[in-house]
Formats: structure tokens, C-alpha cells, sequence
């Protein structure tokens, strides 16, 4: 708890109030059950990407995407990522990630699905 405090934890609970700290360590608490030690081994874990709902469709997102898992291809390591929303799977499908785990979480009801992206030899 103390690196947390550190980090600012405590002013992001004052400005996001109790009830709000308490629905995220709901989240945290059934992310972690569901999750588990899924990637075991070295990997890269893609979060928080977002696009302007503006500029969707312009291959934006992909290009970011595919500029990590050509990193982390390039160190022999795997990427993962989560995402709560089903049109993304296709999405992460096409990009080479494979869904392995989609599960609800028991105190939101929140769909998550945890995708994997092995990693590519370089040629």
C-alpha cells in the first residue's frame, strides 16, 4: 500500500470518491481471480489503447498494435491484452491474437476476454 500512496493512490481516492474506489477494487479483485497466471512466461501486455470514436476505422489502432507485437516478436516474447468490448475480438483476431479465457465477472457482470499473441520468429 505504501508504493501506492507514493504513486498518488490516495489523491485518485479522494477526487474518485469511496463508492467509485470501492466498484474498482471489485474490478481488480475479479480480474485478477479470473485472470490467474494465464502468461507465465516473459510477454508484453498491451493496455489502455484508445482511439478518438472520430477517427475509428482508419487503422490507427491496428497500427499501434502491430507495432508492439513486431517488438515483442523481435525479443521472442508473446503479447497479451484484455478487452470487455466483442467487436474488438475480431479485431485482435485479424491482428494474430487468439481469445484464451472469455469469462463474466461475478460482482459487474463485465464480459472479458483475454487474448494472446505468440510470438513471431524473425526471418
Amino acid at each position: 500500500m505504501e508504493e501506492r500512496n507514493s504513486a498518488g493512490w490516495s489523491e485518485v481516492g479522494a477526487a474518485w470518491g469511496r463508492e467509485a474506489v470501492d466498484r474498482y477494487q471489485a474490478f481488480i479483485s475479479d480480474r485478477d481471480g479470473a485472470v490467474g497466471s494465464l502468461a507465465p512466461e516473459s510477454h508484453w501486455q498491451l493496455a489502455w489503447l484508445g482511439i478518438e470514436p472520430g477517427h475509428h476505422g482508419r487503422g490507427i489502432g491496428s497500427t499501434l498494435v502491430r507495432q508492439m507485437t513486431t517488438r515483442a516478436d523481435a525479443e521472442g516474447d508473446a503479447c497479451w491484452l484484455f478487452t470487455f468490448t466483442p467487436r474488438n475480438v475480431p479485431i485482435y483476431e485479424h491482428l494474430g491474437f487468439q481469445v484464451t479465457l472469455e469469462t463474466t465477472f461475478p460482482s459487474s457482470g463485465l464480459r472479458l476476454w483475454v487474448m494472446a499473441h505468440p510470438p513471431r520468429l524473425q526471418p
